[in-house]
């Protein structure tokens, strides 16, 4: 492992969790949809319009 690595890999796990956006229920690429659930905000992963 080169110097450096270390670090760089546990924040990219976290970071590629969040850019990856992959759909929870067919594992296809999504866009992260703002949903406004109840007045509050929240991110949902999903293509599908059902929460």
């Amino acid at each position: 492992m080169a110097k450096g690595d270390e670090g760089k890999k546990s924040k990219n796990s976290r970071i590629g969790d969040a850019k990856a956006n992959i759909c929870r229920e067919c594992g296809k690429p999504s866009k992260p949809v703002l949903m406004l659930d109840g007045g509050k905000k929240r991110l949902v992963l999903t293509c599908h319009e059902k929460v």
